[in-house]
């Protein structure tokens, strides 16, 4: 059995970036968001930590080195605010995550789809944005449209 006489030295005092979207002056509209349930069903507030990990992630590995020193390490807080992130059961019983606060009103149908948003918030940019809500409202000249009701309350 091989065994170093040298350990290797892990160094702990590495920088971290945080990146709290709290901070940022953002598009959002909370008046945009659907009506929240409390039953089973109904759609409700989704748990952040997952989504900001694949946020922190989407920002490693597409735009690290804007914002990182290097051998930095990055931690997310928050979504920007005016959004929010939901998730309910369709009719169907399949799982549905959307993301909503967009100032033209509609929906994102993921959180990946949500990110390039995000990005644009944090490059300050949002009229540049490439997400897909941004590109179907750009050039038009419309109020923000009204959400429909929520799934539980159509009959």
């Amino acid at each position: 059995m091989f065994r170093s006489k040298s350990r290797a030295k892990v160094d702990f005092t590495m920088s971290c970036t945080t990146i709290d979207f709290a901070d940022y002056v953002s598009d959002g509209d909370s008046r945009l968001w659907p009506i929240l349930g409390p039953n089973r069903g109904q759609r409700q507030a989704q748990p952040l930590a997952p989504l900001l990990v694949v946020l922190r992630d989407y920002i490693l590995a597409h735009h690290a080195l804007r914002f990182l020193p290097f051998n930095g390490s990055l931690r997310v807080l928050n979504l920007p605010p005016g959004y929010i992130a939901t998730v309910y059961t369709n009719a169907k019983g399949r799982v549905v995550h959307t993301c909503h606060g967009h100032p033209r009103g509609g929906q994102w149908t993921s959180f990946v789809s949500f990110i390039p948003h995000i990005i644009a918030i944090l490059r300050g940019d949002v009229a540049r944005c490439g997400c897909v809500l941004c590109g179907r409202y750009r050039g038009q000249g419309t109020t923000a449209r009204k959400l429909p009701r929520p799934f539980w309350q159509i009959r």
